[in-house]
């Protein structure tokens, strides 16, 4: 994922900003928009890879200080995709509490010991991260009920699980475990998501012999985990990792832009995004050999915008189609 990020390029269209510049030096302060990487002119609905073998994708900036993507070659694009957007997903995993039969039968009773196994991970826009494991311990009590319930109790009360994983005891045998949402921290790599496993090892401590001693209860996985799409959070993040020419990170224009990272980033809006992935293939060094190096470009369109997303689709779509890699259509 880093590797991707390095070399892609975000562009953000503002809010409320439409796309309808008839030209490079009449594009509004955030507009995106197409040219032809060649001429500078915006590339019309409807035209094709023969009318303009080379694009940038170009957002309108202050005082014509516009951002471009890499130039993207027709000839070299790997794939255009799109997605809507969608909230978040916490992970939930239920547990029901009865005697278990895998590997081994118990008839649960007063003092057996159940092990609930959690090893969680923080889910980012880098990838997973860091993996920890945790073991919470309950004993067997009265019925499955009451266990259910001290179980949940003891994943509330323990001090690092708690941060991060919620449990409750809503049905006579049940124990259900919900990821909680993690508070955004532009300081600690922004947005994380806890993405976890789990599962249940059962003691019978009156089993004397040790292969016979042991057995397990499996979590269903009542909701998957989903990172969401086009949340401002992920965008956010995906534009300070990529966005090197403003913000914090600039050093090539000063003074450095006060207030910061998120340049483009509207608090309230959510986001469609586009990917486009091409290779960049130039001279080597030595001006030997012809190199491919593998880009992207990531256009992200605030979904209540739906003209700024009619529009590009109808400049990018006819063009992408008439591309060697013949793409179909996105249409969002």
């Amino acid at each position: 994922m880093s590797q991707f990020l390095e070399n892609s390029t975000l562009l953000i269209n503002k809010l409320s900003v439409a796309t309808d510049a008839t030209s490079i030096a009449t594009l509004a302060e955030g507009e995106l928009n197409v040219i032809n990487a060649k001429t500078g002119a915006i590339l019309s609905a409807g035209a094709t890879y023969s009318d303009a073998p080379e694009i940038q994708i170009v957002r309108g900036g202050a005082s014509s200080d516009h951002d471009l993507s890499q130039v993207i070659q027709g000839k070299n694009v790997r794939g255009w995709k799109g997605n809507s957007y969608a909230a978040l997903t916490a992970q939930v995993d239920t547990f029901t509490i009865t005697d278990p039969t895998s590997p081994v039968p118990v008839e649960l009773a007063t003092g057996d010991l159940l092990n609930l196994v959690i090893v969680m991970q923080s889910n980012d826009i880098w990838g997973k991260q860091r993996q920890d494991r945790r073991v919470i311990q309950v004993a067997w009590i009265t019925d499955d009920a009451t266990t259910a319930t001290a179980l949940a109790a003891a994943v509330n009360a323990d001090e690092y699980v708690s941060n991060y994983i919620t449990a409750t005891a809503p049905g006579a045998d049940t124990v259900v475990l919900t990821a909680k949402a993690q508070t955004y921290n532009v300081n600690d790599n922004g947005f994380r998501q806890v993405i976890f496993d789990s599962a249940i090892e059962v003691e019978d401590i009156s089993q004397t012999t040790e292969s016979l001693r042991y057995s397990k209860l499996s979590a269903v996985k009542t909701t998957n985990p989903s990172p969401g799409v086009g949340t401002v959070n992920i965008v956010k993040d995906l534009e300070r990792a990529t966005k090197y020419s403003r913000g914090l990170s600039n050093f090539t224009k000063f003074p450095t832009p006060t207030g910061a990272t998120d340049t483009d980033t509207e608090s309230t809006a959510t986001y469609d995004m586009y990917y486009i992935a091409h290779d960049h293939v130039h001279p080597s060094a030595d001006l030997n050999n012809q190199i491919a190096s593998p880009c992207g470009t990531i256009i992200a369109i605030p979904s209540a915008n739906t003209t700024v997303t009619t529009a590009i689709e109808a400049i990018l779509n006819p063009w992408m189609a008439s591309c060697p890699g013949a793409f179909a259509n996105v249409n969002l």
